[in-house]
């Protein structure tokens, strides 16, 4: 007969003295998926869990459909992690007016028909004040299409795609997409505004400008994202849809796949380990 230490007999009793006990934790896999509610989301990293792999989708830009090329970015990584930390999730909407949603999309500009806006980022976070400084994953919104229905840039990439124009060179010019360093510009214009387009920023798309002249259209809203998308300037026959926002991740992330153009509607998070 085997024992695990040594048997000691004392009277009628009998101990193993061995190595002692310690029970292995054993952690299960498992995915959260965190669709838009117009609101800042939470999750707790699992007990034994220290890495997470996230599919982090922006939302599209507001007037864009299924064939659209203003759709959301995807941000695809494998991120480090503190067991029973909280990470904080922002999952953008895609407007359908001129009005902002949750997500940083900006305005669409005003006018005889108004601007759509831009769409939302969808990011994570590590804390619930959200900033650059402690985001750990973004995805950036599409920008919304002018009035005239030209259409807002692709999301995602490093850097977002610009807005389109129509009319002819030197007149009102779509918003450009943002980048890994700074907002995207707003689209020029030489036709007469109550309001000039905006250009992007840290999480925010820039809003589209508006225009005073009947049947005039405004222009859309930059899409969010690490960088936000410039709007897009308003006017007549010539008249610019917003920038899309660009997306990023962390420095230490391994297997990441950064795409553009990905997203149609809101936008969503997903969180496997």
């Amino acid at each position: 007969m085997f024992f695990l230490g040594l048997l000691f007999v004392l009277g009628a009793k009998a101990q193993v003295v061995g190595t002692p006990y310690i029970p292995l934790l054993i952690v299960s896999s498992g995915s959260i998926t965190f669709n838009y509610t117009g609101s800042q989301q939470s999750w707790t990293v699992p007990n034994g869990v220290n890495f997470i792999t996230v599919d982090v989708q922006g939302a599209q830009g507001g007037g864009g459909t299924s064939t659209s090329a203003n759709k959301g970015g995807r941000m695809q990584a494998r991120i480090a992690v503190t067991p029973g930390s909280t990470i904080f999730i922002v999952v953008g909407g895609q407007p359908s007016t001129n009005t902002s949603v949750y997500g940083g999309g900006g305005a669409g500009g005003s006018g005889a028909t108004a601007g759509r806006a831009g769409g939302g980022y969808a990011g994570i976070f590590t804390s619930s004040t959200i900033s650059q400084a402690n985001a750990l994953a973004i995805a950036g919104g599409g920008g919304g299409n002018s009035g005239g229905g030209f259409v807002g840039g692709a999301a995602g990439g490093t850097t977002g795609s610009n807005g389109a124009q129509g009319g002819y060179s030197g007149t009102s010019e779509g918003g450009k997409g943002g980048t890994q360093t700074g907002g995207g510009a707003a689209g020029g214009n030489f036709d007469p505004q109550s309001s000039l387009a905006t250009s992007g920023s840290g999480l925010l798309g820039g809003t589209g400008g508006s225009v005073n002249q009947n049947s005039w259209t405004g222009g859309g809203g930059g899409g969010a994202g690490y960088f936000g998308g410039g709007g897009g300037a308003g006017g007549g026959a010539s008249n610019g849809a917003g920038g899309g926002g660009s997306s990023w991740v962390i420095g230490t992330a391994t297997s990441v796949v950064n795409t553009a153009n990905f997203t149609t509607g809101n936008g969503q998070v997903i969180i496997s380990w």
